[in-house]
């Protein structure tokens, strides 16, 4: 045996990828008669010779190295089943190197740092790596002592080493057909964790020198939340530590330039998604996490409070995804879990988590005026009372009190809202010969025009909607140039147009007087104005918010008091006669210029719905 390991040493130093495999063979058959053989310093010798490639990789090499990490995750492994005696120091030293240089190697051998995906055309490549990477790290961090070698080393080492397997995991994560190497994100916190206590590196540290793709990135973010949705990860504080360290740094990237832009497909939404699927799936009555794991309260105060920020930041979007990923169910389920406080639970955690479930309801309640999201709500509401758990719902509480106030909300809005839904039961062809209530499809364009079969439609098209449709769409949807937030859906923006119009139309007096006492302020008799709808309190109040002033302050009032944001609001006007602007519950806005002919939405769905506008637009 002794010869045959030496020459079997000869040849693994001479390049042999072959006399590596049988070193391999050898320590899983007679692991120790092989412990008295000391391989570190092969391993090491074959090693040392290696550059990190910049151009085409070298296939030898690229094989050499692979079955370097094969075995060393059979010598890691053995020793621990045969508890043999403690590695060395310099084996330690050969172990973090071997892994250094082929993080870094396969990087850039597999392309996870180029600005493009270049693994998809040999996945089983990629597999196979990731995994022999996977299963020597998960052996390393198991191995007593070998984080001393790691937390040794200097910040730009660490970044060198941590930066490609970020990557990798973001990369592998984010595929629909590359392994997914759930072991590496455990691994990976330890190593991030032992860097930032020693305070040796930070987040942006690590992640800032990836090579972010950022359709990648999000779908990595979904897939692990994903994964914890569905049990394949644990919900342990270093999954949920590694997950919160990669949406952080992924919004970090995302922030606006200097110019003060969003980038248009924000990772916002897809935060929010996450949260919420990450908030359902701790708060599973099935898997009891919350009454369990002894962390659990402080890990749904966290997400609870990264929920709340997200949807402040991500609009209509990110509400929409957080509600559609069962948001409501989930506050639900830990609002029963958590009534009463277990014995030995901090009672102040317990106090906080709970006022955090009833202001996420409150929060969510403002934006009911649109009828997307109040249509999701609704249908989580139908779930949770079929299901029966609303029963379980202590009537004393601040959250069955938040409850109830929501649900009426949506009756009261639903009611509200029958004029709107009658508006849209006749046809807007005016020479449809057809009467009466019928089934009508809508402009897919505007949404404001009803009809009740093509030959209507096509009519109309041709008698003017057209030119109408045209307009509404070059008014209503160039937030950007307005300084608003992005718009909600084309029905909702729809929805809210219909009900300006008839609020308009109810407080013609209040709109006069208004216009009487703006002309009297000023000194310029041209002077222009804006009028203003405000809807922001209108699912609490059900009143709108109404003002006349000039074109400049209007602008002003409605465009995001951000300081990313540097347009001069002057840039804004389209029009120096006068607008009717609405507001939106996000300070989303739209807006309707009014001149001397008749080419507003606003006033042409003022006269189908009402009939003669000409009284209006003498007010205007």
């Amino acid at each position: 045996m002794e010869s045959q390991l030496e020459r079997l040493k000869s040849s693994a130093l001479n390049g042999s990828v072959a006399a590596l495999q049988e070193f391999e063979q050898i320590a899983w058959r007679n692991p120790v008669v092989f412990s008295r053989f000391s391989v570190w310093p092969v391993i090491s010798q074959v090693l040392d010779s290696d550059n990190v490639p910049q151009g085409p990789p070298d296939p030898a090499r690229t094989n050499q190295i692979l079955a370097c990490i094969s075995l060393l995750t059979t010598l890691l492994n053995r020793h621990r089943a045969t508890q043999t005696p403690t590695l060395q120091p310099h084996d330690g030293s050969v172990l973090w190197k071997t892994i250094e240089i082929w993080s870094i190697y396969m990087a850039h051998l597999t392309g996870i740092l180029g600005e493009e995906q270049t693994i998809n055309e040999d996945a089983e490549f990629v597999n196979e790596v990731v995994i022999h990477l996977e299963e020597l790290l998960d052996q390393a961090t198991r191995f007593p002592g070998m984080a001393h070698y790691y937390a040794a080393w200097r910040p730009p080492r660490m970044s060198r080493f941590l930066s490609p397997l970020y990557s990798l995991l973001l990369r592998t994560m984010g595929s629909s057909h590359l392994y997914k190497p759930y072991k590496l994100i455990a691994v990976v916190t330890l190593f991030f964790g032992e860097a930032k206590l020693r305070r040796k590196i930070t987040d942006e540290d690590v992640l800032i020198v990836c090579a972010y793709d950022k359709k990648i990135s999000r779908h990595a973010l979904l897939q692990i939340a994903t994964a914890f949705n569905n049990n394949v990860l644990a919900c342990e504080q270093e999954n949920l530590q590694t997950f919160t360290t990669l949406v952080n740094v992924t919004f970090h990237l995302y922030r606006p330039d200097a110019a003060g832009v969003y980038e248009p497909d924000s990772v916002l939404v897809l935060m929010s998604e996450a949260f919420t699927r990450l908030l359902r799936t701790v708060s599973s009555r099935r898997t009891k996490i919350i009454k369990n794991h002894p962390l659990s309260w402080w890990v749904v105060l966290w997400m609870l409070l990264e929920i709340k920020d997200t949807l402040e930041h991500s609009g209509t979007r990110g509400l929409r995804a957080s509600l559609g990923s069962s948001l409501l169910c989930a506050l639900i389920s830990i609002e029963i879990q958590i009534e009463t406080i277990p014995h030995g639970h901090d009672i102040e955690s317990w106090l906080e988590c709970r006022t955090e479930m009833v202001n996420l309801i409150h929060y969510v309640k403002q934006f009911l005026v649109w009828p997307s999201l109040r249509k999701i709500s609704s249908a989580q509401i139908m779930a949770v009372e079929k299901s029966g758990i609303e029963r379980r719902l202590d009537p004393g509480t601040g959250f069955w009190s938040a409850w109830e106030d929501f649900k009426q909300a949506i009756v009261d809005l639903d009611t509200a809202d029958a004029e709107i839904r009658y508006y849209f039961t006749t046809c807007h062809n005016l020479a449809c010969p057809s009467t009466g209530v019928r089934k009508m499809q809508r402009c897919t364009r505007c949404y404001l025009a009803a009809y009740c079969s093509v030959v209507c439609q096509r009519d109309d098209w041709e008698d003017g909607h057209s030119a109408i449709c045209a307009n509404y769409l070059r008014i209503y949807y160039e937030p950007d140039e307005r300084g608003g937030q992005e718009l909600s859906l084309p029905t909702d923006v729809a929805y809210l147009q219909l009900r300006a119009s008839m609020d308009l139309y109810d407080r013609m007096d209040k709109f006069n007087s208004l216009v009487r006492h703006f002309e009297a302020q000023q000194t310029d008799s041209s002077a222009a104005f804006i009028l203003l709808l405000d809807y922001r309190d209108f699912v609490q109040t059900r009143e709108v918010g109404m003002s006349v002033t000039t074109l400049e302050e209007g602008f002003l009032a409605i465009i995001p008091k951000r300081a990313d944001r540097t347009s001069s609001p002057t840039s804004y006007v389209p029009s120096a006669e006068g607008m009717v602007t609405v507001l939106g519950p996000m300070g989303d806005c739209f807006s309707s210029c009014i001149e001397t002919t008749r080419i507003t939405i606003l006033t042409d769905t003022v006269e189908r719905f009402f009939g003669d506008a000409e009284g209006l637009m003498a007010a205007l």
